[in-house]
């Protein structure tokens, strides 16, 4: 399970993986992608 501060957030975030206790450091672009962006995407 990922968590993260802010749920609405853009930009730089740290994602916490609660199951494995790990941290990230990501940056967020995008939210609410389609399915259909996001199977374009993902070349499914």
């Amino acid at each position: 399970m990922l968590t993260w501060r802010n749920g609405y957030g853009l930009g730089s975030e740290t994602y916490v993986n609660v199951s494995r206790g790990t941290r990230a450091e990501v940056y967020v672009q995008n939210h609410s992608v389609s399915r259909a962006s996001l199977r374009q995407q993902l070349l499914l």
